[in-house]
């Protein structure tokens, strides 16, 4: 089955939270991109672009879609549990991870998924939660890996950390990607970096933490740089380009990882493909992504970090088995190619699932009013 019926083009609406250098934004375009190559016309638009869910369903009838993919159960779901339309759902991670423990946030999330065509995740542990909310759900329920999709590799020409500061060459840099919010956390390490960072300096020797990301969430933020004033060796350099990003992610020894929970996290996949090592706090989704010290490093503590960074930092073989283990994952469970032909399948059973217009066509192309362009900006801050 293809996207097109005679000349009727299929409409898909993406929508979710797709907020510059966000995971969902990412999410978004990867799969936009992947469905128009095959034909169909994909508009994807903000959850905040609508003020209820009754305008909604207007501009769905207004734009002649013919199917949606929502992610983020909680945030997306809200507007298509009551939409006529199939719809997929992807869970987010929030959603399933955090969001869950609400009975109001529980119970939209139980309708959207109920009345969804079908649902996705990114891992088993994402999985293994679905089961144990809505295990009469498990039926429409695919995992499908987040894939890492780089069209053109990092600008080597570009300066990346030096833009931002003066390290003596034999310094090594670790770099941490996240919004600054609770769920991601940058805090966690704030006071045992900087005791590390004196510990280090006082045996000749420069470790600095850099932390890519925007303010989202206003107290935390807030909190946050307060404490970031008596920090030492801490550096925020705020929201950045993906471009740049990735190269400064290329240029570190080494990408942490902080989150409380996580759907999947796409810098730690895009740090494997760069060939930069990892480090992420132990919690499940980052388990199902790294076998400790094959592909990465886990820890428990602020302290135990402390004490693998070190050891990561004496012994070079492991940080080079790490990177070598853990691009070949990526390659082989994060490919592109198979993250492409999940979802084209999942778009294909939507527009199946779709009730034909009287013509025989699910649009009527030939008044059908121009589709917008995608106005989201690509990113990748998680």
């Amino acid at each position: 089955m293809t996207a097109t019926n005679g000349h009727c083009v299929r409409r898909l609406l993406i929508v979710g939270q797709l907020r510059p250098f966000s995971g969902n934004n990412s999410t978004a375009l990867r799969i936009a991109g992947y469905l128009e190559e095959e034909g169909f016309a994909c508009i994807l638009r903000d959850i905040s672009s609508f003020e209820s869910s009754s305008a909604f369903i207007c501009v769905l009838r207004d734009l002649r879609i013919d199917a949606a993919i929502g992610i983020h159960a909680l945030r997306a779901g809200a507007l298509l549990k009551d939409c006529p339309l199939p719809y997929c759902l992807i869970f987010g991670g929030t959603d399933l991870n955090e969001y869950s423990r609400q009975a109001k946030d529980l119970m939209t999330m139980k309708t959207a998924s109920h009345h969804s065509t079908s649902l996705v995740t990114f891992c088993q542990p994402m999985s293994d939660t679905v089961h144990l909310l809505w295990p009469e759900e498990m039926h429409k329920l695919r995992e499908i890996p987040q894939a890492v999709l780089m069209r053109s590799a990092p600008d080597e020409s570009e300066a990346g950390i030096s833009r931002f500061l003066n390290v003596a060459p034999e310094s090594k840099c670790f770099v941490l990607v996240a919004g600054l919010r609770p769920v991601k956390d940058p805090l966690y390490l704030l006071r045992a970096f900087t005791d590390w960072h004196l510990e280090m300096r006082s045996r000749g020797q420069e470790v600095h933490l850099l932390i890519i990301g925007p303010q989202i969430d206003a107290e935390y933020s807030a909190v946050f740089h307060q404490e970031l004033k008596s920090a030492e060796g801490v550096h925020l350099l705020g929201a950045l380009s993906l471009s740049l990003t990735h190269r400064i992610i290329q240029q570190t020894f080494c990408l942490v990882n902080t989150s409380r929970s996580e759907g999947m996290c796409m810098a730690i996949l895009e740090a494997m493909h760069l060939g930069t090592a990892v480090m992420a706090r132990d919690i499940p989704s980052n388990r199902a992504l790294i076998a400790h010290q094959q592909n990465g490093i886990l820890f428990a503590s602020p302290q135990d970090f402390v004490v693998k960074a070190e050891e990561l930092l004496s012994n070079e073989e492991l940080r080079l088995k790490i990177i070598k283990t853990a691009k070949v994952k990526v390659g082989q469970q994060h490919n592109y190619l198979r993250e492409k032909s999940s979802y084209l399948e999942i778009a294909q059973e939507l527009i199946q699932a779709t009730k034909p217009k009287e013509n025989g066509c699910f649009v009527d192309c030939a008044s059908s009013p121009t589709i917008a362009t995608k106005t989201c900006i690509n990113g990748s801050f998680r």
